[in-house]
């Protein structure tokens, strides 16, 4: 049976996840004008001690937690944890700090999914755990959630993993596997049928990167073009149409890729010439100003001079010179960092606004409501929704914030 395509909010139905918040976007107001500037002395910067934990070298963020790796290869997890997401060996209990993942060799990079996480590891092969009752933790069976941290089948020489809501994805060779949930095409092999191991994406080869979102999965090419497949009922596989598709299709006026992200139903891209984004608008989340949904690439203003990309949910963020960021979309809970007063209706940023008290950022991840960056030196930050402590700030608090604050050693 077809599922009803959600915006990563499944897990609100949870009543220990009641507290995260509704997503009104439609009744919010449109503020596409700029937030306060990163120079802002009351913006919210990282205290100066946020480097005095783990350095860290990069990051991955699910939708109600949060993940990192540190220099030594170490994965650390902080937030929601009802599924063993967090992949410290129990379920159930949050932390509102990071915690090493138990038992896992050393790590080159992670992903969080709805509920789940996976690893890509030193030796090139993947790992995962958390919720697998789709297979999307690539074990061969489908189960409950699963503590033990075990490799996926069959994969070798990874250099990319990336997770969405119910589905996991690796490049490697140049060529994209996929295991999990199937129901709308996500895998890109020409089927509806959920997979517990890895299957190769069909019509996909040279692919350089890799990004899920939602329900549909894009590499990019070699030769700069993208290539999308599963649901695409906001236009998010930028085919120029609304069709679903089980197999690999090229997004209209996409060309120069280098770097992909996706949110719940849109997906955006870095060039040359800048950031392109297409699929759902209705939270501003494609960057253009406007809140019409398009099912072809545009350009996100001004965007000229993106170094990496970040997206998830309804909101994206793109790191620049000098190591500043600006996000533009959904700013219900503070993702977007731009110090937003969260007392009042849920702002939408139809155009990109900066992120207050950042700069010198490496690294950048978003989340389904949060958002996470990294400083040289490898201190970690973050912002936005801490329902289930997934800012990693360790102090208690479950509620939102609209500027950036040290994650806890």
């Amino acid at each position: 049976m077809r599922r009803r395509p959600r915006p990563l909010l499944v897990l609100l139905t949870l009543a220990a996840l009641a507290a995260c918040g509704a997503d009104d976007a439609d009744e919010s107001p449109d503020a596409s004008g700029p937030g306060p500037d990163a120079g802002d002395p009351d913006g919210g910067a990282p205290p100066d001690d946020a480097a005095a934990g783990p350095a860290y070298q990069t990051l991955g963020l699910g939708y109600r937690h949060s993940c990192a790796v540190t220099t030594a290869g170490v994965a650390r997890c902080w937030g929601n944890n009802v599924t063993g997401q967090l992949g410290h060996g129990e379920t159930g209990v949050a932390l509102s700090s990071p915690g090493d993942v138990a038992d896992l060799a050393p790590v080159m990079a992670i992903a969080g999914g709805e509920s789940h996480s996976c690893a890509l590891l030193q030796d090139g092969t993947v790992a995962c755990w958390g919720d697998g009752s789709d297979g999307q933790l690539g074990h061969g069976s489908t189960s409950a959630p699963s503590i033990a941290i075990r490799r996926v089948i069959g994969l070798a020489s990874v250099t990319a993993v990336t997770a969405g809501a119910r589905h996991s994805c690796a490049l490697a060779g140049g060529r994209v596997s996929c295991w999990g949930a199937n129901d709308l095409g996500q895998l890109g092999d020409g089927t509806i049928t959920d997979r517990a191991a890895p299957v190769e994406v069909l019509d996909v080869t040279g692919a350089v990167a890799l990004a899920a979102g939602d329900y549909h999965t894009c590499a990019a090419l070699t030769d700069g073009r993208v290539r999308c497949w599963g649901l695409n009922t906001d236009g998010q596989l930028g085919d120029g149409t609304m069709a679903d598709r089980r197999t690999a299709a090229d997004v209209m006026g996409a060309t120069g890729a280098v770097e992909l992200a996706a949110g719940a139903a849109f997906t955006c891209a870095r060039t040359q010439a800048g950031v392109l984004c297409w699929g759902a608008a209705d939270a501003g989340q494609l960057g253009d100003g406007s809140g019409a949904d398009r099912p072809s690439a545009g350009l996100v203003t001004g965007s000229a001079g993106a170094l990496s990309l970040a997206a998830a949910g309804r909101h994206a963020c793109a790191r620049f010179a000098g190591g500043i960021v600006r996000c533009w979309g959904y700013d219900a809970r503070g993702q977007l960092g731009d110090g937003v007063d969260l007392s009042g209706l849920p702002v939408i940023r139809r155009t990109p606004v900066m992120v207050v008290g950042l700069d010198g950022i490496t690294a950048i991840a978003a989340g389904g409501h949060h958002t996470c960056a990294l400083a040289a030196g490898g201190a970690a930050s973050c912002w936005g929704d801490d329902g289930a402590g997934q800012l990693g700030d360790g102090d208690g608090s479950t509620g939102p914030r609209s500027t950036p604050g040290a994650v806890l050693p």
